[in-house]
């Protein structure tokens, strides 16, 4: 009796060649926190703008007749880029930082850490949609404030382009807040005494000329100021500083704080139990 053949055995499956850079994995990523952000986009994207608007206008209200005057008309329509600006700011910053706190505090995160994706594409990808989640938050406050208080526009591609310097490079200070803060405690704390602190001082609703002396230094000295000055220049024509030098300073900013997050989540510094 013949025997019987050997079963032919299949040579193992090479590992799927990602290249440089695994695309499909960091999209998905991405999509999955950006579909975090627009399930409640009633809180996340329309609650700012009512916010900016009503803070606009009680202001208005404040001044009174002087608002009418050409001095209080010079104060609204420096206080409004500063506005607008601050609330992208501030939604960039939120979505990472939640992200990250939520998904360790609730144990998640052993989820996200289990595909082939390296330090630089979970950080790309969480900066990519905490920075997208901020500039859709802003359409709809630049719009209208541009429709109710008349705001001109000179320059919208230099105003694109440090509004998405300024929304990445929070995006990453709160990959970095939310690496550092292991309790929604923590959390509350640095926004306390970190974040809003940096955005207020910031020439956000006051020019930096105008704080004390050592305040001034301060803002002078936060790159969050040379975004929102860039942005207000680009909106209303004017800015303290030179555009190419406000775009170099937030954009070496931006690359120190990228480095900083890619090199925390190689480590795996707080990713683990």
């Amino acid at each position: 009796m013949p025997p019987s053949p050997t079963p032919a055995i299949l040579a193992p499956r090479l590992p799927r060649p990602f290249g440089r850079v695994h695309w499909l994995g960091a999209a998905t990523l991405v999509r999955r926190e950006l579909w975090r952000f627009l399930k409640d986009w009633p809180e996340t994207v329309l609650a700012p703008t009512f916010s900016a608007v009503l803070y606009v206008v009680v202001f208005v209200l404040a001044l009174g007749p002087d608002g009418e005057n050409p001095e209080g008309a010079a104060v609204v329509s420096f206080i409004l880029p500063g506005l607008v600006m601050f609330t992208v700011l501030v939604r960039s910053v939120e979505t990472t930082t939640f992200s990250l706190a939520f998904d360790r505090i609730e144990g998640i995160l052993p989820d996200v850490l289990m595909p082939p994706l390296s330090a630089r594409e979970l950080a790309g990808a969480y900066a990519t949609a905490g920075a997208v989640s901020g500039l859709i938050t802003g359409i709809p406050c630049m719009v209208t404030v541009w429709l109710i208080f008349d705001l001109p526009l000179a320059q919208p591609p230099v105003a694109l382009a440090f509004a998405g310097i300024g929304a990445l490079m929070m995006a990453m200070m709160g990959i970095l807040v939310g690496l550092w803060a292991y309790k929604w405690d923590r959390v509350e704390a640095a926004f306390a005494f970190l974040l809003v602190p940096l955005l207020f001082l910031s020439g956000t609703f006051i020019p930096a000329d105008a704080l004390p002396t050592p305040l001034d230094w301060v803002a002078r000295s936060n790159p969050i100021f040379y975004v929102i000055d860039g942005f207000r220049g680009a909106v209303l024509g004017e800015s303290t500083v030179p555009p190419l030098m406000g775009l170099a300073i937030g954009t070496a900013a931006c690359a120190g704080l990228t480095l900083l997050a890619a090199h925390l989540v190689g480590r795996g510094w707080r990713l683990k139990p």
